[in-house]
């Protein structure tokens, strides 16, 4: 934080912070807090992980949990945030100005959550798969692409 030329507080982004200043994993007050879009639509997929009955399940899933990074999605005070953390959850060892620099050229999606495709049953139906190489000759690839969406 700094003072403005009126006077008045202005954030600032916080010193870069490194991996190699920590000699185990620290635990901040914000660890849980999380980005949130819009309450998720309804679904009609019977086998929606939002319709599961598992007690734990329910407690940690976040159904509305922003998916996608854009432009709108980052204030300074966000940024601070996810400073403390490390890549691909956060921003450690990278500085403000070189990754909003990128950040800024990312448009805000018309929808935010992952939509079923028309005419289905609606259900989204996800991929993930590693990228070390083990599918490899697999022959998996033709399953992999049934999938609505695929996430390396």
């Amino acid at each position: 934080m700094r003072r403005s030329t009126l006077g008045a507080m202005v954030e600032t982004p916080m010193p870069v912070l490194s991996k190699t200043s920590f000699t185990k994993l620290p635990h901040w007050d914000f660890d849980d807090v999380y980005n949130q879009d819009v309450p998720p639509r309804q679904t009609t997929c019977a086998q929606s992980l939002r319709n599961s009955e598992v007690e734990s399940f329910k407690k940690a899933f976040l159904p509305n949990i922003r998916l996608f990074l854009h432009k709108d999605s980052i204030n300074m005070s966000e940024w601070n945030r996810l400073s403390h953390f490390n890549n691909p959850f956060g921003f450690m060892e990278y500085k403000y100005d070189e990754v909003m620099a990128s950040v800024k050229l990312i448009p805000k999606p018309k929808e935010p959550l992952l939509l079923p495709k028309p005419g289905d049953d609606g259900c989204v139906r996800c991929a993930v798969v590693g990228n070390a190489g083990i599918l490899n000759g697999s022959k998996m690839g033709q399953e992999i692409d049934t999938h609505d969406y695929v996430f390396r």
